[in-house]
């Protein structure tokens, strides 16, 4: 997948999404399925285990949001060292769109 090679990025330009927004909702486990079926999204289960694998992570939250009009994954990781890693990305590509 993509994501192993733009981890270091922190945000993608011309992506046209922003990372948070005011106007953000966010989906239930059932609704998120729904939604990957439906749309054609990535599936959550394989951009966390990009996730992990890419920044030597622990899975601490992971939900399906839209953020104006758009579908993303917000992500939160704890590093090795301790470190709160919070990820955004693109639910349609599984591009990493922001690393903070």
């Amino acid at each position: 997948m993509k994501f192993a090679r733009i981890i270091a990025v922190t945000t993608l330009c011309g992506s046209g999404i922003a990372p948070a927004a005011a106007e953000t909702a966010c989906f239930t486990a059932e609704e998120t399925r729904d939604h990957v079926q439906k749309l054609g999204l990535v599936a959550l289960h394989d951009v966390v285990r990009s996730a992990r694998g890419a920044g030597h992570a622990d899975l601490i939250s992971a939900r399906l949001c839209e953020t104006n009009g758009n579908m993303v994954y917000m992500i939160t990781m704890l590093g090795r060292e301790g470190r709160v890693m919070r990820l955004t990305v693109d639910a349609r590509t599984g591009n990493l769109i922001n690393n903070r």
